[in-house]
Formats: structure tokens, C-alpha cells, sequence
């Protein structure tokens, strides 16, 4: 499955052992944004042709950036008629009326064409630990914990999450819906976790991802 993302999101474990530069900082503080929605402090984004400081004032623009990006990705590799399913946060439990994901998703894709394509057709059967917790994060588990009510036979899909660490949500995600009958076309997300400097912070990125990544290794 391809996955396109935009930042190289260096882990705190990472940052540990070796402090992460000011670019990854702002990489880092974009992709929380992304995630959380929420002002934490002034940083820059490192847009294609120019630099973007962020302020609480302009903060809204955390959120439409990253949808102009999946909205591009999205169109070129699978075009318009894609449907976008976000990865259920932990709160995404089967009976919520909304979660985490699916606001960033909303709020991501509000100035885009594909405003009105968004599903939420993915949920938890149950509440997981978030893996800071000990909860697991492996493909198989998060597989048997998945659930929905959608009818998903014939329908083309690009999943959606703000961070792409191990792989094993978007890998689940990806199996549980073939399962159900819809085809995966591929996925977009803000950030991929990074240990070391080899992945740009800003920037048009993918991979090819089959199997779970490596974790941290302390």
C-alpha cells in the first residue's frame, strides 16, 4: 500500500539520546497540530516555496494545509471519486456520534473537493490502551478490534491518519476492509515516526508499506 505524508516526525525516545534540530521541532509541533488540534506554540511550516509561521491567531491554517496536501495526493495517484476513511483514534469506539480523527479529517478536508467525501466507516468494538499505555499496536490485535456498520462492498477507499509509526492501524484498517469487500486504494497521513535524520521534516514524501516498520530500539 502507498503511503504519501508530508513531515518526519523524530520521536521523543529518539530525541533522547540525540536532540532533534529546529526544523524537526517545527515538524514535530505541525504534525501535533494536525493531531490534536489545539495551539501549543509558534513554529514554522516549510511550504514547497516559502515558510509559513503559525501563531495561535492563524492557527486554522494547521489543519487546512495538511488537507490541501492529502486532497492533491489523493487526486493525482486515485482521483476524485475515492472515498476517505479516517483510522479510528482511540476514542473512534462503535456508538460515537464523532472522534478525533474524524474532526481532524472534517476540518482537514473543509476547503478541498473532497469536502463531502469523507466516511466514517471505521471503528473500535471496543476501548484499546493507547500504546503510551502498554496498548498494543500490532496489525493482527487491532484487526480483531475493529468493527462497522457501513456497507462497504465495491467501494474505493484512501484511509486517513495524522501519524504513521509502526503501521499496524493503516495495515489493520487496510485488511478489515478488503475483508468487508472494499478496495484500499492507498493512504495519506501527516507525519511518519522518524529515529534518525534521513527523512526530510517538510516535504512531498511516500513509501511502499506491506509489512509493520521497526520500533524504537532503546
Amino acid at each position: 500500500m502507498k503511503v504519501h505524508f508530508v513531515c518526519g516526525y523524530y520521536s521523543d525516545l529518539a530525541h533522547k539520546k540525540k536532540r532533534r534540530p529546529e526544523i524537526y521541532w517545527d515538524a514535530y509541533f505541525y504534525v501535533w497540530g494536525v493531531k490534536v488540534g489545539r495551539y501549543k506554540r509558534n513554529f514554522f511550516i516549510q511550504a514547497a516555496d516559502r515558510k509559513i509561521g503559525v501563531t495561535l491567531k492563524n492557527f486554522s491554517v494547521v489543519r487546512k494545509m495538511f488537507g490541501r496536501f492529502a486532497a492533491q495526493q489523493i487526486q493525482k495517484d486515485w482521483g476524485l471519486d475515492a472515498e476517505l476513511v479516517p483510522v479510528p483514534s482511540k476514542d473512534g469506539v462503535i456508538g460515537a456520534t464523532t472522534f478525533r480523527t474524524s474532526t481532524m479529517l472534517k476540518e482537514a478536508l473543509s476547503t478541498t473537493a473532497f469536502k463531502d467525501r469523507q466516511l466514517d466507516a471505521l471503528y473500535w468494538s471496543e476501548q484499546l490502551d493507547k500504546a503510551h499505555q502498554g496498548g498494543s499496536r500490532r496489525r493482527d490485535f487491532l484487526k480483531q478490534h475493529l468493527a462497522t456498520a457501513a456497507d462497504l462492498k465495491g467501494k474505493k477507499i484512501v484511509l486517513i491518519d495524522d501519524l504513521l509509526s509502526t503501521g499496524g492501524s493503516l495495515l489493520a484498517s487496510k485488511d478489515f476492509l478488503e475483508e468487508k469487500g472494499a478496495i484500499v486504494m492507498g493512504a495519506v497521513t501527516c507525519g511518519k515516526t522518524i529515529y534518525d535524520f534521513k527523512t526530510k521534516p517538510f516535504g512531498r514524501q511516500s513509501l511502499k508499506l506491506t509489512e509493520e516498520l521497526a520500533d524504537f530500539e532503546k
